[in-house]
């Protein structure tokens, strides 16, 4: 680290009086921005935060985003299941939960019917388990998935919010 010659009390009137930014320091000193964050965290001067994050920020679009393989997810910061990152969490595993009234359980996952993976309605989706869905997709049968989707409408448990195979 290049040696910076600022006393704590330049540092606190820069930063914290004339809200300076750390960038902003680092160009008066002739220095790297990272240089002044560490002199910021040496002297325990409280790091401002970011006031132009969240809902706050010029991008901001209610929370809600496109995933990669064509998922819609929804900002949850407080829900077990959000990404570590980004705070994120799967929008149709939301709907369901928010159906049952209860987290879905380690095992249990939210199938989409008709396979659009944005089509969240409660309509689309059904609760199976792991090797349900996976047996399901390694048939890749669309007539298992319109009998499913007409088991579903009849046999449904209300505790689990799981579709049960009629046993007839």
């Amino acid at each position: 680290m290049t040696q910076i010659d600022v006393t704590k009390d330049i540092l606190v009137d820069l930063y914290e009086n004339k809200t300076i930014s750390a960038r902003g320091i680092a160009e008066i000193y002739n220095t790297n921005h990272k240089n002044i964050l560490r002199l910021l965290n040496k002297f325990s001067i409280t790091r401002r935060k970011n006031v132009y994050s969240g809902k706050n920020h010029y991008n901001w679009k209610g929370g809600t985003r496109s995933h990669g393989k064509g998922y819609s997810m929804i900002y949850a910061p407080d829900h077990p299941r959000a990404n570590k990152r980004t705070k994120v969490v799967m929008e149709h595993v939301l709907v369901m939960e928010q159906h049952i009234g209860r987290l879905l359980q380690h095992g249990e996952v939210v199938h989409h019917i008709n396979e659009i993976k944005n089509d969240n309605r409660i309509e689309n989706l059904v609760l199976l388990t792991d090797s349900e869905h996976k047996s399901l997709h390694a048939k890749n049968n669309s007539d298992t998935l319109r009998m499913l989707a007409k088991e579903q409408k009849q046999t449904k448990d209300a505790k689990t919010g799981r579709f049960i195979k009629s046993c007839r």
